[in-house]
Formats: structure tokens, sequence, C-alpha cells
């Protein structure tokens, strides 16, 4: 099983090498697909809060399934106008230490949800929310962080 997981993050960083910055610049809108898996993200602004919602939907046609290495399975960070991170959803958190694997029938959809508190929707410094899904595997082929990452703008 250890040597699995070595090969998985060899193919990993393998993988990222050559396509980070190419992959990033196509995903600043709030859909992208990646080898039939489709990502979207919306943020809702409401009242004192905010929630972003983070969906993939298996777009083939047969069951496809997905792996995370742990229970940390999306980033959001929140960035100024220069990039520089004013919030991050990780930080301070613990997270679960178990592979997940999860099946997606044809057209299934997996959905995750965070509602930010009124600090952190009311921070003026904030121009850009970053949106990663942290999934590791999809249809057995090692997936990027850059795979599945998504940059909208923060409009209040």
């Amino acid at each position: 099983m250890r040597r699995l997981l070595d090969l998985v993050i060899l193919t990993f960083f393998l993988t990222a090498c050559g396509e980070a910055e190419e992959n990033y610049e196509k995903q600043k809108s709030g859909t992208l697909e990646h080898e039939g898996l489709l990502m979207e993200t919306k943020i809702e602004h409401r009242d004192d809060e905010t929630e972003i919602s983070i969906q993939v939907t298996n777009k083939s046609d047969h069951p496809e399934s997905f792996t995370i290495s742990d229970g940390h399975a999306f980033d959001i960070r929140l960035l100024d106008e220069k990039g520089n991170v004013q919030y991050d959803f990780a930080e301070g958190k613990m997270f679960t230490q178990a592979v997940i694997t999860e099946e997606l029938e044809s057209d299934e959809t997996h959905e995750w949800t965070e509602t930010l508190p009124a600090d952190v929707y009311r921070n003026e410094k904030i121009a850009a929310a970053e949106v990663t899904v942290r999934i590791d595997e999809w249809r057995g082929n090692a997936v990027t962080d850059d795979d599945l990452r998504i940059e909208k703008p923060w409009d209040l």
C-alpha cells in the first residue's frame, strides 16, 4: 500500500512539472473540465456571510471514482489585488488522515459547501477567491491541484 502511495505521489509531481502554468491560465472562470470531471464553483454573498459551493460532476458515460488522500478535500484562499493570501480555509485546521474514494455515476455530482463568517466577507482587501479541489486520482490517473483550480473575482 505504501509503495502504491509513493508511486501515485511521484506521478503527481511529474505530471505537475510541465503543465501547471498552462492549466492555471485556463481557470479564470467558474467552471472547468478535466478528463470528464466537471468542476463548478459558486460564490453567493448574503447579508453578513458568504457561501462557497464547490461541485464535481462525472461527465463520462459510465461510473468513475475519485480518490482524496485525506479529509482536506478542497481549499479556499481569498487573495488581494497583488495575489497575497488574506484568508486561507485550511489555516489552523486539522484534517482526517484517511484515504477517501468515492464513486460517481454518470452525471452524478458531489458537492462541498463552506460558509465564511462576516469578518471574512467584509474584508475590503479581498479581490479574488481561489478554489481548489484536492482530488489526487481520477480514472486511475494522478491529478494535480492546478488541474482543478478556479479563480473568481470577489464581487461584493
